[in-house]
């Protein structure tokens, strides 16, 4: 179980607090460290850790600390907590410390990590320790920028690092927990909205001070709840942060004002942070591309939906054949594990219907093969998002399964929500359509192979983006683009 523990001050404070544990040491040791920690919390920041005019200080605290102090298991909140945390699981526990942009924090990292290295268990549960305390390292466990004598470098850094550190360390940890009783409360809201996305328990110790001395402490878990969404926005933030990034840097907005006033809004919120992406928005992403699969995607499958309805009725040419949507090149059964590549998006077959009469009249996929070049496979992408090893799997399985019987042509469409004019800049720009080609030509041959752009703009329209996708039938104009390959080589541009 990997616990992700902010660290304050308390291992100091609590030490300094004469009344807060019975204490076994004398007051000549007591003044001489409060003297000493009061010095280092005027330093400006957690670099000052490898400063020397400080090293004296930090060794002295880190003795005397460690020696007299640390062994006590109320000695800080990080720790009691720990303990409480340990008392609940029968699992070994992964320990990473975050620390603030300060000395004082640093240190109480070194300490709580020497402690936790040397005891090696806790309440008889193994327990590991995580803490890097090279600020310039790539995997620094400080967070710079969080600290609470600047509001701005707190928001404009802090938050940001802060959310960039904890990613790192959750990765793709299903089994993870807050320790929140340390550090400071600050960073909770954004803790708390980060461990709401990602399905992590926060904990936090409560500790009922009408007990006396005998402080009576409760472990506390903050719930996961369920949240609602205003759709639209949701799509129109997401469109934005993922497709408007060159928009974005480029300064397209400057003549587009919706785009400006959604780029504004983003900023607000903190999913912008000037011209970037912050790590509160990729967190954002993140969530979108899992909750609303995203690029599985929910968009991707609305899509699939409306150029379904475009080939059956509207297309002039696929009117004369049969369109079918989610074509299986092997017939599975839902025991069988799927294969990446399998499923074609949209199959179009143009003569001799049979896979269309087996899954229309016989309600399955059989062992009947396509006539050769009597279909078009469609992939439905979003602009710029093709799965090169995915696509590959395709041909790879096309080329295995349908040897005897390839295609007329292969397609993709492509997909955007963008401002027609750079939607069109970025298809013609994007330089991996070339290598898509030589797949074609490398896997399954000469076949005619064509990448089709429908755009539909409406990322930085001030509509309902459900009122403007949903409503409305795609037709022949919002095909803006097209380059058709032929043995790898552009025919067209």
């Amino acid at each position: 179980m990997k616990i992700i523990t902010t660290v304050g001050t308390s291992i100091f404070t609590n030490y300094q607090n004469k009344n807060k544990v019975l204490r076994t040491y004398s007051d000549f040791r007591y003044k001489d460290i409060n003297t000493i920690i009061e010095d280092l919390d005027n330093t400006t920041s957690a670099s000052d850790y490898t400063n020397s005019r400080y090293l004296g200080n930090i060794m002295r605290v880190k003795q005397v600390i460690s020696k007299l102090w640390i062994a006590k298991e109320k000695s800080c909140a990080e720790l009691q907590t720990l303990y409480k945390i340990a008392e609940e699981t029968e699992e070994e526990l992964e320990v990473y410390l975050l620390a603030t942009d300060t000395v004082l924090s640093v240190l109480a990292c070194e300490l709580i990590k020497e402690y936790l290295l040397t005891v090696k268990t806790i309440k008889n549960r193994k327990v590991s320790c995580v803490f890097n305390n090279d600020v310039n390292a790539a995997d620094t466990s400080i967070v710079v920028g969080l600290q609470i004598k600047d509001a701005g470098e707190f928001e404009n850094k802090g938050v940001d690092n802060l959310l960039t550190i904890v990613d790192k360390f959750i990765g793709n940890s299903v089994n993870s927990i807050f320790n929140i009783s340390g550090g400071y409360k600050i960073v909770i809201p954004y803790l708390t909205l980060y461990a709401q996305i990602k399905k992590i328990s926060l904990k936090y110790l409560y500790e009922d001070e009408n007990k006396g001395s005998e402080n009576e402490s409760v472990l506390l878990s903050v719930p996961i709840l369920p949240f609602s969404y205003d759709i639209s926005a949701v799509y129109r933030y997401y469109l934005l942060l993922q497709d408007g990034k060159d928009f974005i840097s480029n300064n397209h907005q400057k003549d587009d004002e919706i785009a400006a006033l959604l780029i504004e809004e983003c900023n607000k919120l903190g999913l912008l942070n000037g011209k970037k992406v912050s790590a509160l928005g990729k967190l954002f992403k993140s969530y979108i591309m899992d909750f609303f699969a995203e690029g599985k995607s929910s968009l991707g499958f609305f899509m699939e939906y409306k150029l379904l309805q475009y080939f059956q009725y509207y297309d002039e040419e696929s009117k004369k054949g049969r369109v079918l949507q989610s074509v299986e090149i092997e017939a599975m059964t839902e025991e069988d594990i799927k294969p990446k590549g399998n499923e074609i998006d949209i199959f179009i077959e143009t003569d001799k219907f049979y896979v269309f009469d087996e899954l229309i009249k016989e309600g399955k996929r059989g062992l009947r093969k396509p006539l050769k070049n009597s279909y078009i496979p469609i992939e439905v992408k979003p602009l710029g998002g093709i799965n090169m090893k995915q696509y590959e799997a395709f041909l790879n399985r096309v080329n295995e399964f349908w040897s005897e019987c390839l295609p007329k042509e292969v397609r993709i469409i492509v997909y955007s929500f963008l401002p027609k004019d750079y939607a069109i800049h970025k298809f013609k720009t994007d330089n991996r359509m070339t290598t898509y080609a030589m797949k074609v030509k490398n896997i399954i041959g000469a076949i005619p192979f064509r990448i089709q752009l429908v755009n539909i703009d409406i990322a930085f329209s001030k509509n309902d983006i459900r009122d403007e996708l949903m409503k409305r039938h795609l037709n022949e104009k919002d095909f803006i683009g097209e380059l058709l390959f032929i043995n790898g080589e552009l025919k067209n541009n």
